[in-house]
């Protein structure tokens, strides 16, 4: 697009020449006085009957917009937050479960930095001299965040000769396909969710980044098995996880009795896989019977208040573990980023670009306590 301010020198030459020459047409005809109105009218004149005369090429007029329909609607940035069509089904895919199970901290840094204090003994015995005990330490804990990043691109002009075609609208510009909007809001955000929980969340371990090749499932951030690897959780050895339902309601019972005192009162979820959370359930039912029908709630250990809680995002894996709420955490930097994207336009091709940080970790190891099954890729 050409504005007003760019115009070449030639055209600035052709207004000037065609003004003076209306101006001169004044002068002749005996109105002088009506140089200035009859030069720009014919100034005027002449641009729209030949433009080209002005090295335009068509008109002054703004170009069509790059990304014209969603610019219009959202600006230029998209936002998620729309319907789905009613004779379109998306395929079933696992929200995000397991970051709500942690306490959010938002940061504009790429790293949180916290610290644990402890002090030892401080009470003793009255005497008149001064007799100092105690120390005090603090030791540093970082949680680092994972750049994370969504990268996907879509033809919209591929759906015009198919059943989806309405999706198309047979629009000349890939832009104005309303499957844009549809893609990123029912296809792409549901994806990229599952893929945190299911791939990364738990399973995550991040390896070397190879220029130009997108890395493998698992590989995009370090998740949760990778934390409970780290020095200072806290490791109960419980054996092999029971597959009678009884016998694992039992199994747990015991991990929680195993935990120090005042560690009970304070953790009050055991984390673990699906199944076992339906496992624990039906070993409740079974154990406790006609006893323990009257209590609603069959994933809550018996004379406590604490409760099992099965994880998507640790689906296939035996191990269970526990901490205080506060304990555990999910960082974010950018996080509406996860929701809104870069709209660019390549030829035909739409590319959707989002980029953010996103870390999981615990503020104190030594709070963390988890089975004994192994951990290992």
């Amino acid at each position: 697009m050409k504005s007003i301010f760019s115009l070449s020198i030639r055209t600035f030459f052709a207004f000037a020449l065609t003004f003076l020459f209306g101006a001169f047409a004044s002068h002749a005809a005996g109105a002088p006085d009506q140089a200035l109105v009859v030069g720009v009218a014919f100034s005027a004149v002449s641009f729209a009957v030949a433009p080209g005369l002005f090295h335009l090429k068509g008109s002054l007029a703004v170009s069509t917009i790059t990304i014209a329909d969603l610019i219009t609607e959202y600006g230029a940035y998209y936002s998620a937050g729309s319907q789905s069509l009613k004779d379109l089904r998306v395929a079933l895919m696992q929200q995000s479960v397991s970051e709500g199970f942690f306490t959010p901290r938002l940061t504009t840094a790429t790293r949180i930095e916290l610290a644990n204090a402890q002090i030892t003994r401080v009470l003793q015995a009255y005497q008149k001299a001064f007799t100092p005990i105690s120390d005090t330490s603090f030791t540093p804990q970082v949680i680092k965040l994972d750049n994370l990043k969504i990268d996907v691109s879509i033809v919209p002009h591929d759906l015009m000769e198919s059943w989806l075609g309405f999706l198309a609208l047979n629009a000349l510009k890939p832009e104005d396909c309303p499957i844009v909007k549809y893609w990123l809001e029912n296809l792409v955000i549901p994806k990229y969710n599952e893929d945190l929980e299911m791939n990364e969340f738990f399973y995550g371990k991040t390896g070397a980044v190879t220029a130009g090749t997108a890395t493998a499932p698992g590989a995009s951030m370090n998740g949760v098995r990778e934390k409970l690897k780290q020095a200072g959780v806290q490791v109960i050895t419980m054996g092999a996880v029971p597959t009678v339902a009884t016998e694992f309601v039992e199994y747990v019972e015991d991990f929680r009795g195993t935990l120090p005192e005042l560690a009970k009162r304070v953790c009050k979820r055991i984390a673990m896989a699906p199944v076992l959370e339906q496992r624990f359930a039906q070993g409740m039912r079974e154990k406790y019977n006609v006893n323990y029908a009257q209590v609603t709630d069959k994933k809550t250990i018996i004379d406590t208040d604490c409760q099992v809680v099965g994880l998507p995002s640790q689906t296939g894996h035996g191990v269970i573990w526990t901490t205080p709420e506060d304990n555990k955490i999910i960082a974010n930097k950018n996080p509406e980023n996860q929701g809104i994207f870069d709209l660019q336009k390549q030829g035909r091709e739409i590319q959707a670009l989002t980029d953010f940080h996103k870390g999981v970790g615990f503020w104190n190891p030594a709070l963390v306590f988890r089975s004994d099954i192994s951990l290992v890729a």
